[in-house]
């Protein structure tokens, strides 16, 4: 008899083990998928990132180009009005 109590604890045991395992290999599935997602957005917000700042550079050389533009014109014809009599 006591050779059959411990067959039987055996028995839970590797139930037990290979219930765990299982477990295990699930939740490194899910935390390498979990990795993966961040991994992915973290790429998506840098490249959203390096996007706005591109936008605000060439916003800000139009901004400039047009106020250069403006202003020599602007300038110009306040010395022809000037210097003409």
């Amino acid at each position: 008899m006591p050779s059959n109590t411990q067959d039987d604890n055996l028995s839970v045991l590797d139930e037990t083990s290979h219930g765990a395992g299982v477990g295990d290999l699930e939740e490194e599935n899910k935390e390498c998928e979990v990795k993966k997602l961040a991994q992915n957005e973290t790429k998506q917000i840098w490249i959203w990132k390096v996007l706005v700042v591109m936008l605000i550079i060439l916003t800000a050389a139009m901004v400039s180009a047009g106020s250069y533009i403006f202003l020599e014109r602007n300038e110009e014809e306040n010395f022809e009005d000037s210097v003409s009599i």
